[in-house]
């Protein structure tokens, strides 16, 4: 697979872009939803409502869109071009088959051994994602606001940050070996997108499906199919707890 047209890409240091843009994500959606919480009189830790979710979305937006953009106009080039940001219609059909046979098949299987020692921790694993939705409920335009930043917005701007920015940064490492130089790329970003979302339980579940995404990076050069991959991923656990399938 030839990825020439990245050679250039480490020239302008992206992978200390990737880290700024994912700390900025991570403070700036503290803060954004900190501001939010002070000023709505917000008491609740355990719930999170629609106008939380909008701020502190902003908020990781700012990162996750920001560092991308910023690296673009340093290489002079398009964001879509740089990043491989294209679709065709078989995505569609690639993405839907990954993204829910990931979120219903794999991560569950993954977690079948720590249920075992564990009955609780099922419960426990779903409590992130049960915030996220908290005010999703049914066909409201609550439900159809939360809809559109998990399953519209988080997918894109992240597969545009970690098997964008992250993942091309990592390609620019200097391994001859081709097969080191795919795990150190494709696990990295796995890692780094794990990480990014600081749920310990979730960590395990993340990473693999990372991996997935890296893999289908890599595979297909572009971004298409792990977007829609991911928007599949993620409608799969909003429609469950939204209460809308």
């Amino acid at each position: 697979m030839d990825f020439a047209a990245d050679r250039d890409f480490g020239e302008v240091k992206a992978l200390g872009s990737t880290l700024w843009g994912l700390a900025l994500a991570l403070v700036a959606s503290n803060v954004f939803a900190i501001i939010y919480i002070l000023v709505d009189n917000v008491t609740s830790t355990t719930t999170i409502s629609t106008g939380e979710l909008i701020v502190s979305s902003v908020g990781v937006y700012l990162g996750f869109l920001g560092a991308p953009l910023l690296v673009a106009r340093r290489q002079n080039r398009r964001l879509t071009d740089l990043f491989h940001i294209s679709f065709k219609a078989i995505d569609v059909v690639i993405g839907i088959v990954v993204g829910v046979g990931l979120q219903l098949a794999v991560v569950p299987l993954l977690y079948l051994p720590l249920e075992a020692l564990s009955p609780s921790i099922k419960t426990a694993i779903s409590q992130p994602a049960q915030r996220l939705t908290s005010s999703a409920h049914g066909f409201t335009l609550d439900t159809l606001i939360v809809g559109l930043i998990l399953v519209g917005f988080s997918p894109l701007l992240e597969e545009i940050f970690f098997r964008g920015l992250a993942w091309q940064s990592l390609m620019n490492f200097k391994i001859s070996n081709k097969y080191l130089r795919v795990a150190v790329v494709n696990g990295g970003s796995a890692l780094l997108f794990a990480a990014a979302h600081f749920e310990p339980l979730q960590t395990l579940g993340l990473f693999v499906v990372g991996l997935v995404f890296a893999a289908m990076r890599y595979r297909f050069n572009r971004l298409g199919p792990t977007v829609v991959a991911h928007a599949a991923f993620n409608f799969i656990t909003f429609a469950t707890m939204a209460k809308i399938l």
